[in-house]
């Protein structure tokens, strides 16, 4: 799912990355830094990636499949959001 760039996917545990509703958020590696997250720093607001920056996430991470860049469903996606 990673690597069509758009799907969302959770991900738990320290350094651990995530994607939901177009904000990517990732976990504190350090185990005192992620214990401190969990307690309530995971309640931070992250901003919702753009337009532009979810191109670009779609276009990077597609091109590294074997199946390659799939251009309709790129512009499906823009359309749709």
């Amino acid at each position: 799912m990673y690597w069509t760039g758009y799907r969302p996917w959770l991900a738990f545990g320290n350094g651990a990355a995530s994607f939901v509703d177009r904000v990517r958020f990732s976990r504190p590696g350090s185990l005192v830094k992620y214990y401190d997250y969990v307690k309530g720093d995971c309640k931070k607001i992250q901003p919702r990636e753009s337009d532009f920056d979810m191109a670009k996430t779609i276009t990077m991470c597609q091109l590294r499949t074997n199946s390659g860049l799939n251009l309709n469903a790129l512009k499906d996606y823009m359309t749709v959001q």
